[in-house]
């Protein structure tokens, strides 16, 4: 509880606005309420999950839709291909769910360096657990990809463009 009501503090600080800060707020407040999920059960309820997505469409109705089903249709194909080219599950359907979150708060660039930062942190956990055949759920590291990506953007922008003008 008391996460959450830091999140929402987090995220009324970042915008200023109330109404765009309660917004945001609940949608980081659901993705800890996942994530928290995801690390103890190793499962993701949709009923959580999907309204999540559906409250990021909203942010900014039209561009988040857009770069949300971009990054949801993204993960789903690449989830699909994986799966038949190794024989065997290699992603939930949640991870394609918070992807789309995180395109839809986040846009195309940004949310690109969400998903390596997520990469980034996860690789450092499982290095962290080394335990061979342990899964690491993957909903904490995007959570908390998008949430430091949402909090940094102006800075992550600049980053981006000096590396790559």
């Amino acid at each position: 509880e008391s996460l959450s009501a830091f999140l929402y503090l987090l995220a009324y600080s970042h915008t200023g606005s109330l109404m765009k800060a309660f917004l945001i707020g609940t949608i980081f407040s659901l993705l800890l309420a996942l994530s928290l999920i995801d690390l103890r059960y190793k499962a993701v309820p949709d009923m959580l999950s999907f309204p999540t997505l559906f409250l990021a469409f909203s942010v900014q109705f039209w561009d988040s839709l857009l770069y949300g089903l971009v990054f949801f249709g993204g993960f789903s194909l690449l989830r699909m291909v994986l799966s038949s080219i190794l024989k065997k599950e290699v992603m939930g359907e949640a991870d394609s769910i918070i992807a789309g979150i995180i395109g839809a708060l986040l846009g195309i660039k940004l949310g690109c360096f969400a998903i390596y930062l997520s990469a980034v942190i996860s690789l450092i956990a499982f290095m962290i657990v080394r335990k061979k055949g342990h899964e690491l759920p993957y909903i904490p590291f995007l959570s908390s990809a998008l949430l430091i990506t949402w909090l940094g953007d102006s800075h992550i922008l600049i980053l981006l463009e000096t590396l790559y003008a």
